[in-house]
């Protein structure tokens, strides 16, 4: 935590907080516990110092008593955000620029380093050189002021939730390098009243539904390569050393193989009974030419199975 802020403890762990108590060991000087204007129970970081809480969570199992350790220090405008990468902000009050400078990709994150100035950043400028953001919640999601950002043509990965829930987030180029868009990167649940506009060049399609990349009600896409399009030029991929493992007492067939190409290809199953049958692409699409989500398939013995891969 920075100090001198004030988070909910709901906001901070993403779970439902029954109760919370400091830890005997705890210097009283560092944390205080008190309620938001919401209500929810807070922590208030009074010192540079650890605190240690004990914390009961409700979640679908029932209640669980928890001890968590929350560090309270000066929060850093600049700093290493990789080996080759360092961040800085600059500004004050809501208007504070975030420009990541470097080469190659970030170290990995929780949490990024620029996480207690979220709610005062506007803009994002992402330099050249940049490949990949290795931080595992939200990069740059719920960022309330969030307005502008800057993609560079080295960036080849958008994290997965990086501009989740910053609703005021305006218009985005997707540059032609970047090769995968996570799941609900830029969606919206609000939009504050507006409608922004990604402009997408890479080969990667947006897709509302699935991973939900976007929400259409608060976001539209323009985008150079349809669905159809991405499935005849994007990656090659190959497979072999397919084996077939039959388990009699269970009535059930496996299969094993190894693959090679886009680390990121999802693959579909097509199962028949007739072993002269000849497999196309025809049967994993819809009338449209879409690849069809299917259910999971009971592959049981003595059917001919077949992939395919759809990025």
């Amino acid at each position: 935590m920075e100090l001198g802020e004030t988070i909910s403890l709901y906001k901070l762990l993403r779970q439902d907080v029954l109760r919370c108590e400091a830890m005997k060991e705890t210097d009283p000087a560092v944390v205080r516990l008190k309620h938001d204007g919401d209500g929810q129970v807070a922590i208030e970081a009074l010192h540079e110092g650890t605190a240690r809480l004990l914390i009961t969570i409700k979640d679908d199992l029932g209640e669980e008593k928890k001890e968590y350790r929350i560090i309270v220090q000066k929060a850093s405008l600049s700093g290493r955000a990789g080996k080759e990468i360092e961040y800085s902000l600059t500004g004050s009050g809501n208007e504070m620029t975030l420009t990541l400078r470097g080469r190659g990709e970030t170290d990995a994150f929780e949490l990024a380093p620029w996480e207690p100035y979220r709610d005062k950043i506007r803009r994002v400028i992402i330099g050249e050189g940049i490949e990949k953001l290795n931080v595992e919640m939200e990069a740059f999601g719920s960022m309330e002021h969030l307005e502008t950002v800057s993609l560079p043509s080295t960036l080849t990965e958008i994290p997965d939730h990086a501009f989740y829930h910053s609703e005021n987030l305006g218009d985005v180029t997707i540059p032609a390098s970047v090769r995968r868009i996570g799941e609900k990167a830029f969606y919206k649940s609000e939009g504050n009243g507006k409608k922004n506009t990604i402009i997408n060049h890479s080969p990667v399609f947006m897709s509302e539904k699935g991973s939900m990349q976007y929400n259409p009600a608060f976001t539209s896409v323009q985008q150079t390569a349809g669905e159809e399009e991405q499935e005849v030029k994007k990656w090659n991929i190959s497979m072999k050393n397919v084996q077939f493992y039959t388990l009699p007492e269970i009535n059930k067939c496996f299969f094993e193989l190894e693959t090679e190409g886009n680390e990121y290809a999802n693959f579909y199953l097509y199962t028949t009974e007739d072993p002269s049958e000849a497999v196309t692409v025809k049967n994993f699409t819809d009338n449209s030419g879409k690849f069809q989500e299917r259910p999971e398939t009971d592959l049981s013995s003595g059917k001919r199975m077949a992939a395919s891969r759809n990025k």
